[in-house]
């Protein structure tokens, strides 16, 4: 029986669909191939483990941080934990790279704030001078001198570097990792014995679950900002908190200011701040009515 000529049309459209069809799907499946960031780093030297950083700003101390067998720590002009998370977030940056730059040398380097800098970063021996943010684009002028050249890098590293020292310090109230084994508040003190919270004196309303909170909202606590130590507020009371497997409990005086508490490690010459609710849950207070 002869083929209709519009059965054969139709059956060639199909055909042609169908093999469309599977041709996007193909392009869909496909994997991408590797594409490179653009720009170049702004170091070229093979990244090591950093094991010192100097942050030099004209008309302030230096910040120093040294990382330690443990953990990283702020070394000058205070004495302290540091910033785990500001300070991975800068050791980021010799690595990254820059969308545009030019060649430092036959430039007028003070017309984009690197002559003098702004500041210097000294990653080790890799030394970076940071200048002006660029008029668009959110970005800030770079220099590598070692290798005669300028960057235009993002800015999200930088307003950290024009802060107070302490904006470096760890805002954590215990190390990571610290079982607070006994808590002395104004009132009460906590003990862990055998596995088990005992409160002295007794409180048949207390609980353990009380203690277990208390010793959770310590080792949870996060200030909203570190400052050095203002011995001019109305401190009172302290609270002390011993850490399993450390000989000497850490001391923490107690002042409220604008309607947040403050604890202040005066070793330490640092005063850390909460909300009001978070620093009477540390106390072992009720939390404020709203």
């Amino acid at each position: 029986t002869p083929r209709h000529p519009a059965m054969g049309a139709r059956a060639a459209i199909n055909l042609g669909l169908l093999t469309l069809v599977a041709a996007l799907a193909w392009l869909a499946l496909r994997p991408e191939p590797a594409t490179p960031p653009p720009g170049r780093p702004v170091s070229e030297a093979p990244p090591g483990a950093v094991s010192r950083i100097v942050i030099e700003r004209a008309g302030q101390p230096d910040v120093r941080l040294e990382r330690g067998a443990q953990a990283w720590r702020v070394t000058a002009p205070v004495d302290a934990p540091a910033d785990p998370h500001r300070v991975e977030a800068l050791l980021t940056l010799p690595a990254a790279r820059s969308e545009s730059g030019f060649r430092a040398s036959g430039n007028d380097l003070g017309q984009y704030g690197l002559q003098p800098p702004r500041a210097v970063l000294h990653f080790d021996a890799l030394a970076l001078a940071l200048g002006d943010s660029a008029p668009i684009g959110g970005r800030r002028y770079l220099l590598n001198a070692a290798e005669d050249q300028v960057h235009l890098v993002e800015d999200r590293w930088f307003a950290q570097v024009f802060g107070s020292a302490e904006a470096w310090v760890d805002p954590r109230l215990l190390p990571a990792g610290a079982r607070p084994v006994r808590i002395a508040l104004a009132d009460a003190a906590w003990r862990r014995v055998d596995g088990a919270w005992r409160r002295s004196p007794p409180d048949p309303s207390a609980s353990a679950d009380d203690a277990a909170a208390l010793a959770e909202a310590w080792q949870r606590a996060r200030a909203l900002s570190v400052r050095a130590l203002d011995p001019a507020l109305p401190w009172r009371d302290e609270v002390l908190v011993a850490i399993e497997g450390e000989p000497q409990p850490l001391r923490f005086a107690v002042a409220e200011d604008a309607g947040a508490v403050l604890l202040a490690r005066r070793d330490l010459a640092l005063q850390y701040r909460f909300l009001a609710r978070q620093g009477r849950a540390l106390l072992g207070q009720p939390a404020p009515q709203e």
